[in-house]
């Protein structure tokens, strides 16, 4: 058990195990001095700051190098585009607005339909939907008026077409 737990302090800790006796006794649970000892002179080796195992120091490693990768990754995945950035911007300022939320909601969306997104057109056909929705309350969220764009990317509101009217009211 005093074995496993030394190695519970590493991985646990990410820290090398102390040289100071109380220490060792902490985190062992031992009272024998002499079993910790050859415990640390058999399984571990030792260093001036502490003691280290070999493998477990690898290991480690290994797993420090993957999440300082991997946090890279993450925080360049939620990072907006600047077409998704020009969409948000157009939205309307009013505090009205409650499904406006932020544009990081929209990244899942713009990424899905990059090639399918022309942002002019995006930002024309929100422009009429918001020219003819003027009661804040019933208005859709972005990532709705995004998704109704892909679905017909020509329709836009208020055409003199009756039968492009009747399916923007809807």
């Amino acid at each position: 058990m005093v074995y496993l737990r030394f190695l519970w302090h590493l991985y646990e800790k990410e820290e090398l195990i102390p040289k100071e006796r109380d220490e060792l006794q902490f985190i062992s649970f031992c009272d024998d001095e002499d079993m910790v000892n050859k415990i640390l002179r058999l399984y571990f080796e030792e260093t001036a700051e502490g003691y280290n195992h070999p493998f477990v120091a690898r290991k480690l490693m290994s797993a420090q190098s993957l999440r300082q990768r991997m946090s890279g990754v993450v925080e360049k995945s939620w990072v907006v585009s600047p077409d998704t950035q020009k969409f948000y911007d157009s939205l309307p300022k009013e505090k009205d607005y409650q499904h406006k939320g932020f544009a990081s909601s929209l990244v899942s969306v713009f990424r899905a339909n990059k090639a399918k997104i022309k942002i002019k057109e995006l930002i024309d056909f929100s422009n009429s939907y918001f020219k003819h929705h003027t009661d804040s309350k019933f208005r859709k969220s972005p990532k709705k008026i995004v998704e109704e764009y892909l679905s017909n990317p020509k329709f836009r509101y208020g055409q003199e077409d009756t039968r492009n009217y009747t399916k923007g009211v809807k």
